[in-house]
């Protein structure tokens, strides 16, 4: 049945579409291949030569590479290993909570029920659909069943080989990180469902749970990889980059202040929400309003509140649910992060976390079936199941294309500037330059606002032939002190272009005067004389001068060499032109 479901439920989730990142690391074409699979261990993940990410997934890398090789641009390949991912997690997440049920003391038909309509709820539910319509993010899927096999088995074992337990939740949780940092809650997760299903004192249960800090082994043979990896230095530098690693852990560790705890629990409090209503969906949720922040502080006191009085009651369900869910939900919550982006809620962020609201529901389901019946129950359960898969569809078939997704989100309220930004970049990669227009134009004051979407619109605006329009929003984007060399280089093109001579001269003459590099002037003064007087031979061999002296300075010049070889390839057609 959880078979049969989990694939209706996502049979239209295999589109011949790479979206979003996905096109960076899967196809034929991917930017961010490796070279040999040994590389992954050696680098960040997107491979940065100028910047690091700080994403360290080599065993991510290592998978999709292999996908790559194996389907190539057949693209509805990689979607059906995500979903084939999303089966084999619901089926697993059916067994783990049959295991939490037992443990629990619910036995029987009844606990067996409650764990299969639980799954079932998990297998269709809208809020995963972008984990699995998304190649990219399939991580969260992986270190979700990772950590499932890690805590059923150390449940399978905890009583009777205790070292084998905590073994083997210690390769799983290692292996869970090689897939996705946000894995390294699995001990604290740990340490909750061993403390709550153990019997006896308050001592007697941390006793039990104290050989969760063996895990700081794997953990540290983490860093260490991680700091080698990204470690420009080699082995040299990476125990002091460990080192600075856990520098950095025991910094982000202190309480945050005030503002930044609020706006965390409200978007935790904004995940209970999705989860419980999930639509419409977005790629991005707006963040929370400030007047809201308290409500859900509230609502966050209130469930933590009820879970202890549960389990002090003997029913412990809530308990390990919420704690899954708070502890799995931290790291994308940004509470104790410290990289500048405020906390906020995107559905990849819930797949992981929302194990721990299933669990609870099991507890939940199994409560209603011993106190009235399994008909019920079914009754009940029945149209959700049936309303979460239409919703699933329907999400599904947002993903079959960046412009039907980003259309979508347009649609249904959300355009803000990087909103914009994504939907022009997607129509104008489809050549869909009159939508681009309508966009643009209708988008004139949050151009003003934010120059990045200018700088956009008006290279769309210029690649569409629409020149008026490209020099207004080029000539806004200048207004920016970080966009304004890019924006008169684009200037000077587009008035090269049209004709303008002295326009093009006067913005190439004032990205010079911005420019410190000698070979970047020179590269610069190459261009604007090829544009200004393409068919004048002195005045090309002029240029020609320039870059020379430009590749002298910098003999790795990619730009100076592709703009020589376009300068010398016009001179040798006019010679041949000229000859005949």
């Amino acid at each position: 049945m959880l078979t049969l479901v989990t694939l209706l439920a996502f049979a239209n989730a295999w589109p011949d579409a790479l979206v979003l990142d996905d096109k960076m690391f899967a196809g034929e074409f991917r930017p961010n291949g490796l070279e040999s699979l040994t590389e992954a261990f050696n680098r960040d993940v997107w491979n940065h030569s100028y910047i690091s990410s700080g994403l360290y997934r080599p065993l991510l890398l290592i998978n999709l590479e292999l996908e790559s090789r194996l389907f190539g641009s057949w693209n509805q390949g990689y979607h059906l290993v995500n979903i084939a991912l999303h089966l084999l997690v619901t089926l697993l997440l059916y067994g783990f909570l049959r295991k939490l049920l037992q443990v629990a003391g619910k036995r029987g038909e009844h606990a067996n029920l409650a764990a299969l309509v639980a799954a079932l709820v998990f297998a269709v539910h809208p809020i995963h659909t972008e984990v699995v319509n998304s190649v990219f993010n399939r991580s969260s899927m992986q270190v979700a069943l990772l950590a499932i096999m890690g805590l059923w088995w150390l449940l399978h074992y905890l009583d009777s080989r205790p070292a084998r337990a905590w073994l083997g939740l210690g390769l799983s949780y290692f292996l869970a990180m090689g897939f996705k940092e946000s894995a390294a809650v699995i001990p604290g997760i740990a340490a909750v469902m061993v403390f709550v299903l153990t019997d006896g004192s308050f001592w007697a249960r941390t006793r039990r749970m104290l050989p969760v800090f063996w895990l700081l082994i794997p953990l540290g043979i983490y860093l260490f990889m991680r700091a080698h990896g990204l470690s420009a230095g080699g082995l040299e530098n990476a125990t002091s980059e460990v080192e600075e690693s856990l520098g950095i852990v025991l910094e982000q560790a202190r309480l945050p202040g005030t503002e930044v705890f609020l706006a965390a629990s409200a978007v935790i409090g904004q995940a209970m929400k999705v989860m419980a209503w999930p639509y419409p969906l977005f790629l991005y949720h707006e963040p929370v309003a400030d007047e809201l922040q308290i409500p859900y502080l509230v609502l966050n006191a209130v469930m933590i509140g009820s879970s202890i009085v549960l389990f002090l009651r003997g029913r412990p369900g809530l308990a390990i649910g919420l704690a899954f869910f708070y502890l799995a939900i931290i790291p994308a919550s940004r509470l104790l992060g410290s990289d500048g982006n405020p906390p906020h809620l995107a559905e990849r962020y819930l797949y992981f976390p929302s194990i721990g609201l299933t669990i609870a529901l099991a507890f939940a389901i199994c409560a209603i079936i011993q106190r009235f019946s399994p008909r019920l129950l079914i009754a009940l359960t029945l149209p959700l199941l049936l309303l979460l898969t239409a919703l699933t569809w329907e999400r599904n078939a947002d993903w079959t294309s960046e412009t039907f997704l980003f259309e979508t989100e347009y649609d249904r309220g959300h355009r803000g500037p990087g909103a914009l930004r994504l939907l022009i970049g997607a129509h104008g990669n489809s050549k869909n330059y009159p939508r681009v227009r309508e966009i643009c134009l209708a988008h004139v004051a949050e151009q003003e606002e934010y120059p990045r979407l200018a700088s956009n619109c008006g290279a769309m605006f210029a690649e569409g032939g629409d020149y008026e329009n490209a020099i207004r929003s080029m000539e806004m984007a200048a207004e920016n002190k970080r966009l304004r060399p890019g924006a008169l280089l684009n200037l000077a093109r587009i008035y090269s272009v049209m004709g303008n001579r002295e326009a093009s001269r006067d913005n190439y003459l004032k990205l010079r005067d911005m420019v410190s590099l000698p070979e970047a002037r020179l590269y610069l003064e190459a261009e604007m004389l090829l544009r200004s007087y393409p068919r004048n031979r002195d005045v090309l061999n002029r240029a020609i001068e320039h870059l020379d002296q430009a590749l002298q300075l910098r003999p790795e010049y990619p730009q100076a060499q592709a703009l020589r070889d376009e300068i010398t390839a016009l001179l040798e057609k006019a010679d041949a032109a000229k000859e005949h």
